[in-house]
């Protein structure tokens, strides 16, 4: 490779090409996807077949610009395009944006960690797992608030199904990632399909342009086809996310539509495909800190918490067995993604809890320490003791977890807390 090329730098755009070369800089917003199929188009109009792109000076990675330019690299390659990654760095590789994973029950269960990784799915089988797998690492990775992970259960179902019953695609494309430090929830799913404007084309709808046609998708009832869809799909999203103060950002053809708040602000003569596949992307933030009223938002509409029903025992209580929902218990970071489990399924509406240790033999102290030993700082040991019951514990562990919740009470009684 010339390493004149590489050194090269356009001081107004992250993304560009020279010759059959793309250069990505970066990967962290929604226009650097505009600016990656501007930069394709230049390369294809000089007749490349075979394409080189540059990705050494990445160094941020979000879905809304991570998840449309994977996909539209798989379209190409589809199209014979020989189209080869260079310089990838550590955090695209982890990413596998070059290789979008195969939301197969094999490469699901490998993953041990599936969020801010790019996932390909093709039918109901696929869509099921990946939201699956995808709900119960953000309730392990973070705790949210009361209906966060039932709306975002919800919305994330709801999207990538509207992309099998619509798109006319063979696939789609999906990403989540968390940020911890925000709190937030960051979801991008993309399709190289028809779009919504030649979707709703075929309906009585009839929208006069890409903008409308977005604009008409975030109504209520608004579908190609009643017999296949409701019309609930972008408009619940919308609603869901203005419950939250969240962001939506969905664009298809050449426009996009912005969505903050009350607000939305409408972008037009964006590039695109082609107009038999102007593709649709759906970019969502959602705040996990924030409560979201799911029935409220969805117009009375409660969806059936599945996960808390599979949890539930003949008596109402919800039962948690630990060794199903970590990956040990010897170490602190196992604790907190369990207590983020437990926390979870209390904050959506679990008020008795039961916390199995069957199959257990031996817990760390810190793993006690951080797991029953906060819960039990978090909410008072009188609360704790309504809320949440202890069983199938061997003598060993009820000795580390006694010795555990004594010192974490007694520091948390001389720091005031």
């Amino acid at each position: 490779m010339n390493q004149n090329k590489l050194e090269r730098r356009d001081q107004e755009r992250s993304v560009w090409s020279e010759d059959d070369y793309i250069f990505i800089q970066n990967l962290s917003h929604p226009r650097h996807v505009s600016e990656f199929l501007r930069a394709l188009y230049n390369v294809c109009k000089s007749g490349y077949k075979d394409i080189a792109i540059v990705l050494k000076e990445v160094k941020a990675v979000f879905p809304n610009a991570c998840v449309p330019i994977a996909a539209i690299i798989q379209y190409y390659r589809k199209l014979d395009f020989n189209i080869e990654v260079y310089d990838q760095p550590r955090i695209l590789e982890i990413a596998h944006f070059n290789q979008p994973l195969l939301a197969t029950t094999n490469a699901l269960t490998k993953e041990i960690d599936p969020l801010s990784k790019v996932w390909h799915f093709q039918d109901e089988v696929m869509v099921f797992q990946l939201v699956s797998a995808l709900v119960t690492a953000i309730t392990r990775r973070i705790e949210c608030s009361s209906g966060v992970v039932e709306a975002f259960e919800w919305c994330l179902t709801e999207v990538i199904d509207n992309i099998l019953q619509h798109s006319k695609a063979s696939e789609g494309f999906a990403m989540v990632q968390v940020h911890a430090d925000s709190k937030r929830l960051a979801v991008c799913i993309a399709d190289t399909g028809i779009g919504i404007y030649n979707s709703l084309a075929q309906s009585v709808h009839k929208p006069r342009s890409a903008v409308d046609a977005i604009t008409l998708a975030v109504k209520e009832g608004v579908t190609r086809d009643p017999q296949i869809g409701q019309g609930n799909c972008l408009w619940g999203l919308l609603e869901i996310v203005k419950n939250n103060s969240g962001l939506l950002t969905i664009t298809s053809g050449s426009a996009s539509l912005f969505i903050r708040d009350n607000e939305s602000k409408p972008f037009s003569e964006l590039p695109y495909l082609n107009k038999s596949h102007q593709g649709t992307i759906v970019d969502f933030q959602i705040d996990a800190s924030q409560g979201i009223d799911i029935a409220s938002a969805l117009s009375g509409h409660k969806p059936v918490n599945l996960r808390l029903e599979n949890l539930e025992t003949n008596t109402g209580e919800h039962c948690i067995i630990i060794k199903d929902h970590t990956h040990g218990t010897g170490t602190r970071l196992a604790a907190i993604q369990i207590r983020n489990v437990v926390l979870n399924v209390i904050n959506e509406g679990g008020s008795k809890v039961i916390l199995d240790f069957s199959g257990i033999a031996v817990i760390s102290s810190s793993f006690a320490d951080e797991f029953i030993g906060k819960l039990v700082v978090k909410y008072g040991f009188f609360n704790f003791q309504n809320i949440i019951t202890l069983q199938e514990m061997n003598p060993v562990i009820q000795g580390i977890l006694h010795r555990s919740v004594a010192q974490r009470m007694m520091n948390s009684l001389q720091d005031g807390s």
